[in-house]
């Protein structure tokens, strides 16, 4: 669904509104910013194994762009594609600066790592240029012109739901309301649980332990 159907749908739940239409894109902008400060994030927003790379004497090394949080199920890792096959990927420990710092003073290969709101801080200090990689959420691409994003395309009823009930508010429309209320809800509910079906598969549960 792209945004000026969206559109249109909020339109229609308004009783066949035809104006609006700047107010309803910026009621869905608004909508999508605030589902990305969610503490739950939907499957859709994980990204691609992406790369950074440290500089000789830096700590810091600057979050991907788009970036929203960690992903739950993965870290941040210093790889080395010069290694042996089976030795190439190390998981970098996460802690706070201040216990890192103490913990590994001078300059060395990445071990640790802490996040501050616009860097990962490496440890010890990288003393040569050292590749990174992670999963992590990143942002969708803002409806700043009449595409489809990865919100619109999974989460629809969502987003609808949610813009709706903006618009609806300020122009004193109960019943639409009450309508962007329910639509809100259900696609919630459905995107946690397709969230939650999608971490559940191939994984195996032994009772008691491998053998």
């Amino acid at each position: 669904m792209d945004r000026s159907t969206a559109v249109t749908r909020v339109q229609r739940d308004l009783g066949f509104k035809t104006t609006l239409s700047t107010e309803i894109v910026d009621a869905l902008k608004d909508s999508q910013s605030e589902l990305e400060k969610d503490n739950f994030l939907p499957w859709f927003l994980q990204s691609e194994v992406t790369s950074a790379a440290t500089v000789d004497g830096e700590e810091r090394v600057a979050l991907p762009t788009g970036f929203l949080r960690e992903w739950t199920d993965d870290g941040l890792w210093y790889y080395d594609g010069t290694a042996a096959v089976d030795e190439r990927w190390t998981l970098l420990v996460k802690d706070d600066i201040e216990f890192l710092r103490g913990l590994y003073p001078g300059e060395g290969k990445p071990v640790a790592y802490a996040l501050d709101p616009s860097y990962f801080r490496i440890f010890p200090t990288p003393d040569e240029a050292y590749t990174l990689k992670m999963i992590f959420y990143k942002a969708d691409t803002v409806l700043s012109s009449d595409v489809e994003n990865k919100w619109l395309e999974h989460a629809h009823e969502l987003m609808i739901g949610e813009a709706g009930m903006k618009i609806a508010g300020p122009v004193r429309d109960e019943p639409a309301m009450e309508i962007f209320q329910s639509m809100s809800n259900r696609g919630r509910a459905r995107l946690i649980k397709a969230t939650e079906a999608r971490m559940e598969e191939q994984r195996r549960y032994v009772m008691g332990g491998e053998d």
